[in-house]
């Protein structure tokens, strides 16, 4: 493992994979970031559309704005997608992982440990705290939809940040670190927090920059990211917290303890038991 060395072996690493494919040129990626923001925007105009008209009927609530946020960085997915298909530098799966396939079983059992773990340091916490604030805000569509666009959500960003950007700047630098320190920056730079909480989102970028690199492909990360946001999710639809512009250091602490908490336990099993299934560098 050479966190701050020169790759020079582009097929073993995910984030240099980008260099072994025939097509690929350096300039590609811009192409493809300038060609999926117009993607994005217009998915988005037609997004905004349709919610101006869902509006007539429904009124908004914490849910139904949560649910709107969420779609709106889903489209990234296609955008991506629908880029990568004009520009043809390279299959999108391999935005992936180095097997250009989505592996379902290390997702799902790195989200249960992640799950597990943030229950255990913030779950109890978040009762004994806020329980007399409980008040059922859901419907049984509007958790449904919570469930399902929540993990595309957070597999949009990873696929943007840890994906085409830290391929990209990895293709281009070839030094693992450096690429993971930019994608984070990036990362921060497209939320909306105070400066403490701004440098919170840095890290959290590091983290799953770090463990994307590490397990050669974005399940991991995505589990993480999943568990953390769906978390936070369901708890503000049952009222039980809020997510403020002002993030005090406490929650900085929290944030960065339960990620490297999460990180640390699933090497471990996985070099101990070889339980989860994936390959590291």
């Amino acid at each position: 493992m050479n966190l701050f060395g020169k790759i020079t072996d582009y097929k073993s690493d995910f984030i240099t994979y980008a260099r072994t494919f025939e097509k690929y040129k350096w300039y590609k990626p811009i192409l493809i970031t300038i060609l999926g923001i117009i993607f994005f925007l217009l998915l988005n105009l037609l997004m905004f559309i349709l919610f101006a008209y869902i509006n007539n009927f429904v009124k908004m609530d914490i849910n139904l704005e949560t649910i709107e946020n969420n779609l709106i960085v889903i489209m990234i997915i296609p955008s991506i997608f629908l880029s990568s298909k004009i520009i043809k530098d390279r299959p999108f799966s391999s935005y992936l992982n180095l097997n250009n396939s989505w592996n379902w079983k290390v997702f799902f059992k790195s989200f249960a440990i992640a799950l597990i773990i943030i229950l255990i340091i913030e779950g109890a916490q978040v009762l004994f705290e806020g329980g007399d604030q409980f008040k059922n805000t859901f419907t049984i569509l509007t958790f449904l939809a919570i469930l399902i666009v929540t993990p595309l959500q957070c597999f949009a960003e990873e696929l943007f940040s840890r994906g085409l950007f830290m391929q990209t700047f990895g293709s281009w630098f070839k030094i693992p670190i450096l690429a993971i320190i930019i994608q984070g920056l990036i990362f921060a730079s497209l939320h909306y927090y105070n400066a403490i909480g701004l440098l919170n989102i840095f890290i959290i970028g590091i983290g799953y920059g770090f463990i994307a690199w590490y397990s050669k492909g974005l399940e991991i990360s995505s589990a993480i990211h999943t568990s953390n946001n769906l978390f936070v999710n369901i708890l503000e639809g049952f009222t039980l917290t809020t997510v403020p512009y002002e993030i005090p250091i406490e929650t900085v602490i929290i944030s960065v303890l339960i990620l490297v908490v999460t990180i640390i336990t699933i090497i471990f099993i996985e070099k101990k038991f070889k339980w989860i299934g994936f390959s590291s560098v």
